[in-house]
């Protein structure tokens, strides 16, 4: 942890290198949702992690998720104000898949979820700039071709629970989201024949359209959840 925290404070003297520019840095994808998950009771405290013991800069900081969270905003705050933090929400860290899971979610099922990740990045009391969020990380196709998996292409139902549960995140937690991460295939283009690296998918149609419509709304609906891109 000792070399973790000098490797994340010499990426912020990089990033303060550039003091006009503003600085996106994303925390680990996927590492809130395990920790999410591992908690007890969604409680972060309750995971240990080596922060206030190694001294230095993180003096006093408890040593749990929380004293974590905790310490990668304040190396940020001393050493890089230009940098913006991400915090990436994963579904999983709920326990429950809101495209794979049966049975399939309601709406009330997807917000409770969307409040209860919000909860929890709440409870580390860290105050990162943004929320991140991913609808997939690799096109349907894939899931399909190469794993057989016929459950993982995206319904209207899907985009629906995904955009509740979005929604119920950014109102708990108070900031807006970056929807990162999507997957860029189509059923439109002749290109995306299922082979590798043209693979089909239906993020892209969901949110602008087929060639000769643009759906909008769609993406309307996301800015209306709390999406800032």
């Amino acid at each position: 942890m000792t070399a973790y925290y000098a490797d994340f404070k010499l990426l912020m003297q990089k990033c303060a290198g550039f003091p006009t520019k503003l600085v996106f840095v994303q925390i680990e994808p996927d590492f809130w949702g395990f920790l999410e998950s591992a908690s007890t009771g969604d409680d972060p405290t309750t995971i240990p992690a080596k922060v206030g013991v190694l001294g230095g800069d993180l003096s006093g900081l408890a040593n749990n998720a929380a004293g974590f969270a905790k310490a990668i905003v304040h190396l940020r705050d001393l050493y890089a104000p230009n940098v913006v933090l991400g915090y990436q929400v994963s579904v999983f860290g709920t326990k429950w898949d809101l495209l794979r899971s049966t049975p399939k979610a309601d709406d009330a099922k997807s917000t409770a979820l969307g409040a209860q990740a919000g909860s929890f990045f709440n409870a580390l009391g860290a105050n990162f700039d943004i929320l991140t969020n991913d609808l997939l990380d690799r096109d349907n196709g894939y899931y399909q071709v190469i794993q057989g998996a016929t459950n993982s292409w995206f319904k209207t139902v899907d985009y629906r629970n995904h955009r509740l549960f979005t929604a119920a995140v950014c109102a708990t937690a108070n900031r807006r989201m970056i929807l990162w991460q999507n997957p860029l295939g189509n059923t439109w283009m002749r290109a995306c024949n299922q082979t590798w690296d043209h693979y089909q998918s239906n993020q892209v149609e969901w949110f602008f359209g087929s060639p000769t419509s643009n759906l909008r709304t769609n993406i309307d609906d996301y800015v209306a959840a709390g999406l800032s891109a």
